[in-house]
């Protein structure tokens, strides 16, 4: 079941504004692959340094510049003189090359795609604090939007644990921390053993994500050498009877759902190839009924919901 019953009942203009920030969106990273793949082949020539201008200007993207294993010893010193400081007193900046790399969602209100079904695919996130999981030299650390370290521990990511030879391995996810259940839901991939998968498509990076998953060793429960569960969140097809289905079984608190385009890459900051419905407004936006228990007198996370769509909202670390 698609949504045109839905789209006919919004203004023409605004869908219109949508539509044509998509559409100018892919064009620009259909020309950018197409030009890096061409320099990679020797059909033009440019110098290393206009590449790496040309593959992330539009987002500016700080981590594909350096390796997550240089890039995390940024902010280790700020990590541990933050948490040497009295509770009294307000921790120190820890300026790193994560502040503002994560990649967020434009509010979804007026203005459905007319391919959503067929182009892209949904995502239920839960109630959580929006973060980067990376890991390098053998410890895992969290880090907030603005690039405040939350927490460090040891896990089975590449370059996460105190395992032989996982020293020279990395690895960086976008996710989503339950503080109150102490887990932590994967949303994509950037990094995995090094490898860069920022201007692969949404389509292949899901992809990657569950089979790289997959090879691990049960990373959802809590075991040694692994002190996180850690659950990468399905993606599932854009249609109201998946959508109804998934929700009502799910072992989490949701907090609305984001829709991905499957041919997007990673970019940081806002993204019209990435739409975002708060829970309470998916009957408003997508006509559909749901039967949820009501969260409104839950315990809130600092006013730092998971899909944050401004860099100038409210975000406590």
């Amino acid at each position: 079941m698609n949504w045109e019953h839905r789209r006919k009942q919004y203004k023409p203009k605004r869908q219109m504004d949508q539509a044509a920030r998509r559409k100018e969106m892919l064009e620009e990273q259909k020309e950018r692959r197409k030009r890096i793949f061409n320099i990679h082949r020797g059909i033009i020539s440019e110098d290393t340094e206009e590449l790496q201008t040309q593959s992330h200007s539009s987002y500016q993207i700080k981590l594909s510049d350096h390796n997550p294993v240089d890039t995390v010893q940024d902010c280790v010193n700020g990590y541990q003189k933050q948490n040497g400081q009295p509770k009294t007193q307000m921790a120190p900046r820890c300026k790193s090359s994560f502040e503002y790399q994560i990649m967020t969602a434009e509010e979804l209100e007026d203005d459905i795609p007319d391919n959503l079904v067929e182009a892209w695919q949904m995502v239920i996130c839960p109630k959580g604090k929006r973060c980067l999981i990376v890991a390098a030299r053998g410890i895992t650390r969290i880090y907030s939007r603005k690039g405040r370290s939350l927490a460090q521990f040891s896990s089975l990511l590449p370059g996460g644990g105190y395992r032989p030879g996982c020293h020279k391995d990395s690895c960086v996810l976008d996710g989503i921390y339950d503080k109150f259940e102490d887990r932590l839901f994967i949303l994509d991939i950037l990094f995995w053993q090094g490898l860069n998968v920022l201007d692969n498509e949404f389509e292949f990076r899901s992809y990657w994500l569950m089979c790289k998953f997959m090879e691990l060793s049960n990373p959802m429960m809590i075991q040694p050498g692994h002190e996180k569960p850690m659950v990468p969140l399905p993606r599932i097809p854009a249609t109201r009877d998946s959508l109804t289905h998934n929700i009502s079984n799910l072992d989490y608190k949701p907090e609305g759902v984001v829709f991905y385009h499957n041919h997007s890459i990673y970019e940081t900051g806002l993204s019209p190839l990435a739409l975002w419905i708060p829970l309470h407004k998916i009957p408003a936006v997508l006509g559909v009924e749901l039967s949820l228990p009501n969260y409104s007198d839950e315990i809130d996370y600092d006013g730092d919901s998971t899909m944050v769509t401004s860099h100038d909202e409210v975000d406590s670390a």
